[in-house]
């Protein structure tokens, strides 16, 4: 009995064993794919096709690998065939397909080998995947012949909304009475806009997901973690978000307003364009159906049509037209298909080939090229008034206290959101929410400044120096109406090649300046050590033709008395020896009075007279003495507000002039350092003007 049951107890280890490790072929433990529930219904449908089984397989049927494996080209040859063209042996010079179009058959294509246990291999001597055989090919190829000869079905294909179409949307959707036509579903239609994004990615956004760029202060930056082609997470770098000079299409400006009154709404917001706290399946689905279900309701309205264009009144639209206008208008405006697959997070040319998993996905410039191009006029910055002071403290309170709640942590994105949203407040024609926009003007009402909008907007160029992405302030340039048009004038030139051509000079010139400058500065330091070193050369000649005194007598020196003639006093540290460039005592030490900012500048960067640079000096070189630490302590206010200005990818000189505007051009230096103290002390930071 004992042994009995041990032997029972072997067979069913045996058995289980061999389950664990059979091959993936077995038939006994293989189980058709599951997963894909959308493709189900094709291959039910084939199933059908070919066992004209009594009752009908249904979506829920599950088929054994034998069944599948009796399938061959030939079945999927006629069961297209017939779908196609209403029958199984067709004529292609005289039967047309009527019963669907090429796309169509390359999904049932696709949705089939999806089952298929041998799905990778191509149909061979009687095996393989059939839907990989060329006579399936063939039917694809000739229904799409038919289409091109107006001969097949006509199509269902979406085309790209026009800009026209796409300002009456977010016009007629701005009209309507409800806060989530107003703001969110604007705010989503201008999200998907300048991200090329799908419906379903946009659904997906958590609060968090945008924030201040680190290296362009006037910008955001976000990340599209859930989209169709992102696989891994290199394939996700961040993107740039610029404004707009055109107020109705900027994403700076739009979102600043839906933030504020969506987190006054739910503080504890965890997805951006839902209120659901966790975000299933069931929960995006449902936001993209509300969001599709609006938007094809605003299409059939009469006003709406009422833009069409009598070429595209044939043509359908849908949701996939939001994404295909943004390709089309980069394309437009000058992008290539590569870097608009690119922003839109496409997978491109390259397909899977080796070389893509070595080259780096963080395209800066491309994503900022394409950015700058869907910008509707041009990319701007937001910045205040010359003239308007406005602490940083002020804005987070008065203007964004929302938002800042939200992104404590996140500097730059909370003032490039509140300067936006001081901007849209301060506009009559801008919508913004009744009670944000009373309690905006009524805190800057209570200032009694005399300027009624105090920020503006400054047109941007975008370019590339060497590999690295490059935003700079647009020159302006005059148009028809002469000099004095207006920043304006060099927005609405933006994608000019001739307006391209300039700036990107006047950007090469700006930098070559300051490079010259940098070198001037140099030479300078560089001259200064040389006169010392002649100097001192000069005063051991001297020193030597007095000591001879015209005769070998008396050696280097002779007694006074003999010539009556001094000698120069010499250094001590054994220069005769060794003559050398003469530099001061103790090189970590400040001049004594500088007169000028370049001055003061140039000691910081290449030191004055030999003496150590002062960004070279160590803590304990910077505390040597009272007086010395006190002093340093000034000048770094000059210092770190130059360095400041220059990172923003201004030149020296910039900044410089930029200081004297706000304090004064005939201001001594020991007044500006005054006056940069006496701001931090009352803005809680930089002034306004030079952040």
């Amino acid at each position: 009995m004992e042994e009995a049951a041990t032997n029972n107890n072997n067979q069913d280890s045996d058995a289980a064993r061999r389950r664990r490790f059979a091959a993936p072929e077995d038939e006994a433990t293989w189980i058709m794919l599951q997963d894909r529930q959308e493709y189900r219904p094709y291959i039910t449908a084939l199933m059908n096709f070919f066992h004209d089984p009594d009752p009908r397989y249904t979506k829920e049927t599950v088929f054994t690998r034998a069944q599948l494996l009796g399938l061959n080209p030939t079945v999927v040859k006629r069961w297209m065939a017939n779908k196609a063209y209403g029958k199984e042996e067709y004529d292609k010079t005289s039967d047309a397909p009527k019963g669907a179009r090429a796309t169509s058959l390359e999904m049932m294509k696709k949705a089939v080998s999806y089952f298929m246990p041998n799905k990778a291999v191509p149909w061979v001597n009687g095996a393989g995947n059939p839907t990989r055989h060329s006579s399936v090919h063939q039917v694809i190829a000739d229904v799409k012949k038919a289409e091109a000869r107006h001969q097949g079905r006509s199509s269902k294909k979406v085309r790209p909304l026009r800009e026209a179409e796409f300002r009456k949307t977010l016009e007629m959707m701005k009209r309507k009475q409800d806060w989530k036509s107003q703001y969110q579903y604007v705010m989503m239609t201008l999200w998907q806009y300048h991200l090329i994004a799908r419906t379903d990615d946009i659904c997906h956004f958590e609060v968090t997901h945008p924030g201040g760029h680190p290296k362009f202060p006037f910008t955001l930056k976000t990340k599209v973690f859930w989209s169709k082609n992102i696989n891994e997470e290199r394939q996700c770098p961040d993107q740039i978000l610029l404004g707009s000079m055109d107020d109705d299409t900027c994403i700076l400006l739009n979102l600043s307003i839906y933030l504020e009154s969506y987190l006054e709404q739910s503080p504890n917001a965890v997805f951006l364009f839902t209120e659901d706290l966790e975000l299933d399946e069931a929960a995006a689905e449902r936001l993209k159906a509300r969001y599709s279900t609006a938007l094809r309701k605003l299409w059939k309205l009469a006003e709406w049509k009422s833009v069409i264009d009598e070429l595209d009144l044939a043509l359908n639209v849908g949701t996939h037209s939001n994404r295909k206008y943004p390709a089309t208008h980069a394309s437009n405006k000058g992008c290539s298909k590569p870097e608009i697959e690119i922003r839109g997070r496409w997978q491109g040319e390259g397909g899977g080939r080796v070389v893509n998993v070595y080259i780096d996905r963080k395209h800066e410039y491309i994503d900022g090229k394409v950015a700058a191009a869907l910008c509707h006029g041009g990319p701007v910055k937001y910045e205040l008034k010359e003239g308007v002071e406005l602490s940083t403290e002020w804005l987070y309170q008065n203007v964004i206290p929302k938002i800042r709640a939200k992104f404590r942590r996140d500097n730059r994105l909370c003032r490039v959101l509140a300067l936006t949203l001081l901007y849209a407040c301060m506009q009559d024609d801008i919508l913004v929410p009744t009670e944000i926009k009373n309690r905006v003007r009524t805190a800057y009402g209570e200032l009694n400044l005399d300027i009624q909008q105090p920020v503006q907007k400054i047109p941007l160029f975008v370019h590339r120096v060497e590999d690295q992405l490059a935003i700079d302030e647009a020159i302006v340039i005059d148009g028809e109406g002469g000099a004095g048009a207006g920043r304006g004038a060099g927005a609405a030139a933006a994608g000019n090649s001739n307006y391209d051509l300039f700036q990107s000079i006047h950007i090469r010139l700006q930098h070559l300046e300051q490079l010259v400058n940098n070198n001037a500065a140099r030479s300078d330091t560089q001259l200064s050590d040389l006169r010392a070193y002649i100097r001192h050369c000069n005063r051991i000649l001297n020193n030597n033709i007095r000591a001879f005194g015209g005769t070998i007598e008396g050696g280097y020196r002779i007694q006074q008395a003999n010539t009556g003639r001094r000698l120069l006093p010499l250094a001590t540290d054994g220069a005769n020896a060794d003559v050398g460039p003469v530099v001061v005592a103790n090189m970590a030490t400040l001049s004594g009075n500088p007169r000028s900012l370049n001055e003061l500048w140039q000691e910081y960067q290449y030191g004055i007279d030999g003496r150590k640079p002062a960004r070279c000096f160590t803590t304990r070189e910077r505390n040597s003495s009272r007086q010395m630490k006190q002093k340093f302590y000034r000048r770094k206010q000059v210092w770190d507000t130059i360095s400041r200005l220059v990172a923003n990818g201004n030149t020296v000189q910039f900044a410089i002039e930029r200081i004297k505007q706000v304090y004064g051009q005939s201001v001594s230096v020991s007044g500006i350092i005054n006056g940069i103290i006496r701001d931090k002390r009352i803005h809680g930071g930089p002034h306004p003007n030079l952040v």
